[in-house]
Formats: structure tokens, sequence, C-alpha cells
């Protein structure tokens, strides 16, 4: 069992929050077209991110999670751009909605969503969309699932990566673990193009153990399925980073 999560308060982390390079600190980011230092592609057009009216303590970890997703080569230029485009809209939520809300963590997740949701549906921008999928159970072969709206998975995304900066417990005392945090990086620039990085001489754990359940599979669905679940183990949020 999980030991229970003891929250670090944003006063004896604050610096962490800081530590980026000078051109992300600023409560206004200008971001001219081309290459940004860092970041992998180039920007088509000047980018824009307004932080002011936001709690400073929180505006710190929220650009924290956005500069490091680029530094670390998450994040393409594109995905940054698209970024831009939904905090535009997420911008309003926090200036109005959590104006004095020092850090992410001082509401669970669950709360932010039902806020922000009703935040974008006041304003008639909430927008969940339907995304069909092959099923082979389903009547038609086919399934519809209803996919949150981009605006909301963002947050959700930026407030994973501050729960788990903010969390002090040793990774295998938690129930989802950081590759990265065990040594065990990602390379590769975003979207599909991101895989494990075994070491030296040796396969990927993920990698290894799909093989090993794909042998167990009847004749003639190995590879299917060997194909189809390392591209979800290789997966994240973005999908439509063009290699530069």
């Amino acid at each position: 069992m999980n030991t229970p999560i003891e929250v670090v308060s944003v006063g004896q982390i604050s610096g962490g929050f800081t530590n980026l390079p000078v051109m992300w600190l600023p409560n206004r980011w200008v971001f001219l077209r081309g290459e940004l230092p860092g970041v992998t592609g180039r920007l088509a057009q000047e980018v824009v991110f307004d932080w002011t009216g936001v709690h400073a303590s929180l505006a710190a970890q929220l650009k924290w999670a956005i500069a490091t997703r680029c530094l670390r080569g998450e994040w393409c230029a594109q995905t940054l751009l698209q970024a831009r485009t939904l905090m535009r809209h997420l911008m309003p939520f926090l200036r109005q909605d959590a104006s004095g809300v020092a850090s992410a963590l001082d509401r669970d997740l669950e709360t932010w969503q039902i806020q922000l949701r009703s935040h974008l549906l006041a304003r008639g921008t909430y927008r969940p969309y339907t995304l069909p999928a092959l099923v082979r159970s389903a009547p038609e072969g086919a399934k519809n699932y209803t996919r949150e709206d981009p605006k909301v998975r963002l947050f959700r995304q930026l407030y994973g990566m501050i729960a788990e900066e903010l969390d002090p417990r040793n990774e295998y005392d938690k129930d989802v673990w950081n590759l990265r945090r065990l040594g065990r990086a990602t390379v590769g620039t975003c979207g599909n193009c991101r895989r494990l990085e075994p070491e030296r001489g040796e396969r990927s754990d993920v990698t290894s153990l799909l093989t090993n359940q794909s042998a167990r599979l009847p004749p003639g669905q190995s590879a299917e399925r060997l194909r189809r679940d390392q591209t979800l183990s290789g997966s994240v949020t973005n999908r439509t980073c063009p290699r530069s």
C-alpha cells in the first residue's frame, strides 16, 4: 500500500520552479518567429503568453511545467504554439476564479476540472469531442468515445507535473513511476517518435513485457497486438508535432 502524500509547501520549494533559463521567467513571454533556444523545431509565428494577473507562485508553477516540457524535448515549437492557443482560454479562468490560489495543489484535480468546465461552459467555449475507434466487439466494428476538451486536458497535464514535482515520496512508493526519475530516460522529440531508451546491450522492460505477452496470444494475432501495444506504450499527449 502506498504511503500518504505529504505535500511540500510552496515556500519550501519556491526556488525550484524558477530554476529556468531567464527567457522563461517573465510574466509576459514573447517568443519571436523562428528557432527558440533549447526547443525542437521552429515557431511559424510569434507566440505570446501573458501571465499578468495570475497569482505569482501559481504562475511560476505553470510556467515551469510548460518550459520543462519544451526543454526536455517532450514538446516542440509547434506544440508550444498550440498550448498558447489553449492557454488563452485558461488565463481568464486563472485570473478570475483562482486569483487567490498560491499553488496548483491548493485544490485537488477534480475540483479544478469541475470549476474549469463551469468557466468554459459559461462562456460557450467548452468543447469536448467525439473520437471514433475500431472495436471488434462493437456492432458496427467501431465505437465513438468522448474526449475531454483539450483545454481541460492541458491543465490536467500541467497539474500532474506540478503534483509530481511537489511529491517528496520515493519514486517506488508511488502508484505511477516516472521512468525519467528512475534513470530510464525517454528520447526523441515528441508524439509518436518518443520511445524508451534501454541501457546499452539490453531491451527496454516495456518492450520485453509486451513481447512476452504477445507470445502467449493465439497464432496470427501476436504481431498485430504487439504493434498496437508498442504504439500505446510510446504515445504522449501531443501527436501533431512535425519532425524538425
